[in-house]
């Protein structure tokens, strides 16, 4: 038998219990969001998808050109023909300016896409949340778990989404770029594009197991923050000045407010440092790696079985396959991270009022354009 007040929680989806989500709960709440972005800004989604397309496939140019250059300088000390060497020199070194050209322009119009998009899924989404919150009966606002479910919506609903579509835009970006380095990897020295690719692995593990950490925290911290900010709006608030000051209670809500926070602030700090420690454990990992991988190509070097262009090349490759896959991974968990906040508006947005308005609600008349007219006499012997 449940309480009234379990009754009510089921009945707005809200709970302060932390849990893990099911994948086709995820997959449905990012689905979900993702439609409401595209709605919001098609035009803008089109071109940070060319873009990233763009940002995805210049680095690998890039490594093939640093790889001409290099082989160009080193057939000219080699032969001796230093007119020659220096004109293909200058050629590749005319095309990577360009390429490297390509990039700035294209983060530059990436930046600008991004702002412009931010504003529109901001407004998209502000709006939707403000119809519901006016929509949703009044027991909502008195029953505390479903006032929490509505502060973690409201807060969620102004950066969660646009996070989402950032991370699934990351992710695309860097998929082009890995798949285009694994392809070149592979043809060099498969084992160890494989061993370079099982290290990544324990950071994103450590990145979904904080992830879900974080999100239980946040869960139960959220009754917490919003007595923050209900004590922040008495302090800074103008209409409860003069009962603040009459009553001398300004010192009292200060030093809740310092209380609460400084406890929130604490259980977010333990749960940082401890990931921070096993980041540590796993980017060390990756970087002794690299130095492995370093080392393997210097010898293929000495043993003639690779040109120096072509050894610096694929160090460049291995270290851009390194980070590339490390954002790659930590991006997806990113995106399992933020996903498990898009529940929050999920649930507030499909709440249905109980009580349904008996009639349809007649609009405010609009008499500002009038005003307030009089007119006709006033008896004189009436105003006695």
């Amino acid at each position: 038998m449940s309480t009234p007040t379990e009754q009510t929680d089921q009945q707005h989806g809200a709970s302060t219990r932390p849990r893990r989500q099911k994948l086709w709960s995820l997959a449905r709440d990012i689905g979900f969001t993702l439609r409401l972005v595209w709605q919001a800004s098609p035009y803008w989604n089109v071109i940070n998808l060319l873009l990233v397309a763009l940002l995805g496939v210049l680095p690998l140019v890039s490594l093939f050109l640093v790889r001409n250059i290099i082989d160009a300088a080193t057939a000219g000390i080699v032969d001796g023909n230093m007119h020659q060497a220096i004109r293909r020199l200058l050629f590749w070194v005319a095309f990577i300016a360009l390429v490297s050209l390509s990039v700035v322009a294209c983060n530059s119009f990436a930046y600008i896409a991004n702002i412009t998009q931010s504003q529109l899924v901001l407004q998209k989404f502000s709006s939707l949340i403000q119809t519901q919150s006016i929509s949703v009966d009044l027991d909502f606002y008195e029953n505390a778990q479903a006032h929490n479910l509505m502060s973690r919506a409201q807060q969620d609903a102004t950066s969660r989404p646009q996070e989402i579509f950032s991370t699934i835009i990351s992710l695309i970006q860097n998929s082009i770029t890995v798949l285009g380095i694994f392809g070149i990897l592979l043809a060099f020295n498969w084992k160890l594009t494989l061993f370079i690719s099982l290290i990544a692995i324990p950071g994103a593990y450590i990145g979904m197991y904080f992830g879900r950490k974080i999100h239980a925290l946040l869960m139960q911290q959220a009754e917490d923050e919003r007595r923050c900010r209900y004590y922040n709006l008495v302090i800074i608030d103008p209409f409860p000045a003069k009962e603040i000051r009459l009553y001398q209670l300004g010192a009292y809500f200060c030093e809740q407010y310092r209380r609460l926070q400084q406890s929130i602030h604490n259980a977010k700090l333990n749960i940082f440092r401890t990931r921070a420690r096993y980041d540590f454990m796993a980017n060390a990992m990756a970087s002794v790696s690299i130095s492995l991988a370093l080392g393997y190509i210097g010898v293929s070097a000495l043993e003639k079985t690779i040109t120096v262009g072509a050894m610096v090349m694929y160090y460049q490759a291995f270290q851009s396959a390194s980070s590339n896959l490390q954002s790659f991974l930590r991006n997806l968990t990113g995106l399992y991270e933020q996903s498990l906040f898009l529940e929050h508006i999920y649930q507030f947005l499909q709440v249905k009022p109980a009580i349904a308005a008996l009639h349809p609600v007649s609009p405010v008349p609009d008499i500002s354009r009038e005003g307030v007219r009089l007119s006709g006499r006033m008896d004189p012997a009436k105003q006695r």
